[in-house]
């Protein structure tokens, strides 16, 4: 799944930082800006480095400090020389140091448990395993909801990397029987776009309806959030879109997804003529373009 305003975000960020370094270099005197490695005492430009980055820090402008921050590379804290550092210096690279070594999950949102379901963002292994394998057997995936075959390349998933995907467990067994998620988020469109796919021996069982209901009321309720990046590496903030549409686009030839969509809440907007284009067999296929809102999901049973 991909989202652009995050990737817009990032880029944003990222020219921003490079701003930063442009004003600390000319505030340091140097062409650029050269990364400050802590924990290697003995590196050939340790010292030049440790007084630009004393430099910064004691200038106490907030972005010569940010790029202090951006400027710090920490592998192994254990080696940071504390003695070379003021207590204020040294708090702020054990600070640097404690940021970079936390893996930031790109969906921190809680799981989400219905009657017979348990919607994990996290996915293991098992999770992994169980729908490529499904997948690669399924004849029919390019027929289900908006998931394509060009989502899962040289066995790797794809959409599991992705904010706002969940793996869809049976409560019960723990057994993994799907994933859904959302991917687009456009926020300054308030609107997002939804995909499911549930493994063929647990269709008909309503397992789809009961997991794209409750994820489709977490993400209008804004109870769904992804970790964005900010100025400073390492550190994310906790961001909630604000959606009041959700979209899905069907094949129109898919019968079964389009009545589980309608079940759903979600109206018939129009059908997009050959909108896919379905790799390996040419086949030009129409698509079924839906959409939901806070409403229609709320009269939905």
């Amino acid at each position: 799944m991909s989202n652009r305003n995050t990737r817009r975000r990032a880029r944003t960020n990222y020219d921003k930082r490079e701003e930063l370094e442009e004003k600390a270099a000319e505030f340091l005197g140097c062409e650029y800006l050269q990364p400050f490695y802590p924990d290697e005492p003995g590196g050939k430009n340790y010292a030049a480095r440790l007084a630009e980055f004393k430099r910064l820090l004691a200038s106490g402008d907030a972005v010569l400090r940010t790029a202090a921050w951006n400027n710090v590379v920490i592998r192994e804290p254990d080696k940071v020389r504390a003695g070379d550092f003021t207590p204020e210096e040294y708090d702020f690279i054990r600070l640097r140091g404690e940021c970079a070594s936390k893996k930031c999950a790109r969906n921190p949102s809680p799981r989400i448990v219905t009657e017979r379901l348990i919607l994990s963002p996290s996915f293991t292994d098992d999770d992994r395993a169980t729908l490529i394998g499904h997948i690669r057997d399924d004849g029919d995936i390019e027929n289900y909801a908006s998931t394509t075959r060009d989502h899962f390349a040289n066995g790797v998933l794809l959409p599991m990397g992705q904010p706002y995907s969940f793996a869809i467990r049976e409560k019960s067994s723990g057994r993994t029987v799907g994933m859904i998620g959302f991917d687009e988020v456009d926020d300054a469109r308030g609107m997002a776009n939804v995909s499911w796919y549930v493994i063929r021996p647990c269709r008909r069982t309503g397992y789809a309806k009961e997991a794209a209901l409750a994820l489709t009321r977490a993400m209008f309720e804004g109870r769904l959030c992804e970790n964005v990046d900010t100025l400073k590496y390492d550190v994310y903030r906790r961001y909630h879109p604000k959606i009041d549409l959700i979209r899905a686009e069907i094949h129109a030839d898919n019968a079964p997804s389009r009545r589980l969509a309608e079940s759903c809440g979600f109206a018939l907007e129009f059908v997009d003529r050959r909108f896919y284009v379905v790799k390996g067999s040419g086949r030009v296929v129409d698509g079924a373009i839906y959409y939901l809102t806070p409403d229609a999901l709320a009269a939905a049973r």
